[in-house]
């Protein structure tokens, strides 16, 4: 007899070993966390996403997982929540993760991610979809150069901002200001230089803001002072 699994939380364990395959063939599970374990360092295959059409919850965070983040991630289209932190996940953040509708949470801190030119900050312009999406972790990856003005873009719902402890220069879109109901913007150890932006007053529900360990200079900016 075979008996669809819906719910599958095996975190925070000391699993080791290769992911079996076997996995991929859950193709009704809802719910599939396998974060703070021990895992082999494994790619996860291309097709990741098109065996589990009904998935909302991944956790991978914690874990050896190495490779490319597969873009037929974006096939799993009931997807509300991705974390894949506290990986070794390298090359682009796929564009294609930009037609999840439903998602609200994604972590992809602390890994190898690169971003460095237009092309390659597209992912960020799909984004522009997401209307829902409340939180957004990229800290901690080799994320360089500005980051687009599409920022501007992002769904009014955001939250939570976590860009720091990357290779970022250059302007900060002033078009972020559209995020109002923002309440923790993360843009430190980066590479911002010059006076802090003015811009940063106009987050009005802002609670939480860390931009040290850049190189800003000048005097703090009294729109600071409006963050009540």
């Amino acid at each position: 007899m075979v008996i669809d699994v819906s719910y599958l939380g095996l975190g925070a364990n000391f699993l080791s070993g290769r992911v079996p395959p076997t996995l991929l063939n859950l193709s009704s599970v809802i719910y599939l966390g396998l974060e703070l374990n021990h895992f082999d360092k494994a790619v996860l295959p291309s097709d990741f996403g098109s065996h589990l059409p009904k998935l909302q919850h991944l956790g991978l965070d914690s874990n050896n997982f190495e490779g490319p983040i597969p873009a037929s991630l974006a096939n799993a289209s009931s997807l509300v929540d991705i974390g894949l932190s506290s990986n070794f996940f390298s090359g682009r953040v796929p564009s294609s993760l930009g037609s999840l509708h439903d998602l609200t949470f994604l972590n992809l801190e602390s890994n190898s991610l690169e971003a460095s030119d237009m092309e390659s900050w597209e992912f960020m312009d799909s984004w522009a979809n997401y209307s829902k999406l409340q939180t957004i972790a990229l800290s901690m990856n080799n994320l360089g150069g500005g980051v687009p003005s599409s920022i501007a873009n992002l769904s009014s719902q955001l939250q939570i901002l976590y860009l720091g402890t990357n290779k970022l220069s250059g302007q900060f879109p002033s078009g972020i200001a559209n995020l109002q109901n923002l309440i923790a913007l993360s843009l430190e150890y980066n590479q911002y230089v010059g006076a802090i932006p003015e811009w940063v007053g106009k987050l009005g529900n802002l609670q939480v803001l860390y931009l040290e360990a850049n190189s800003f200079t000048g005097p703090i900016p009294l729109s600071i002072s409006y963050l009540s």
